[in-house]
């Protein structure tokens, strides 16, 4: 069952699409899946993976041969190297598919689509705590507010810390001791 869905999300992912000719325009924004396309149907779309087993085989090539899409392998057939498109569709398999158990292809759309919406939808720390969304949305990080919260939270830090003396504290052992002669 793993293969037949790791093979449908390397096929949807738009992100995973690459048209030399610029017909398609796939953008990938900070952990965002946008795919603008302006093509003609009767053009394969180029579909871009990693030289892996699963991606470079008998199979693959079979259903290639019945679909208009062209599989580029990244660093072999283009310059570039697709670890965006891997991370994104590492992040759906193992957080969001791998855990249940998808029961049709119907399921597998639903759970997708759910995992979009719910990793474009919550605060990254890595987008210092702004969302996906609010990232494609325009919205900027404000850099003096986060460095006015740095500033408060070591304060914070620092009077906690003067009023703490460790050798006021007793330690875990000497408390047992007193429990157990009580």
């Amino acid at each position: 069952m793993h293969h037949w869905v790791r093979c449908w999300l390397a096929l949807v992912c738009p992100t995973a699409r690459y048209d030399p000719g610029l017909h398609t325009k796939c953008r990938v924004f900070p952990r965002r899946w946008r795919c603008v396309r302006a093509r003609s149907p009767a053009q394969p779309i180029a579909l871009i993976s990693d030289g892996g087993i699963e991606n470079v085989n008998q199979t693959v090539a079979g259903y290639l041969a019945t679909v208009p899409l062209h599989l580029l392998v990244a660093q072999t057939d283009v310059s570039f190297s697709n670890s965006m498109i891997e991370t994104a569709n590492k992040i759906v398999k193992y957080r969001y598919i791998f855990n249940r158990t998808i029961l049709d292809l119907a399921h597998l759309e639903a759970v997708v689509g759910a995992a979009v919406k719910n990793y474009n939808n919550r605060p990254h720390y890595a987008l210092h705590d702004l969302t996906p969304e609010q990232i494609y949305a325009g919205k900027l990080f404000d850099t003096v507010a986060y460095q006015e919260q740095l500033r408060q939270a070591r304060e914070l830090r620092l009077a906690s810390n003067q009023g703490y003396c460790p050798s006021c504290v007793p330690l875990v052992d000497e408390i047992a001791a007193e429990v157990v002669a009580n």
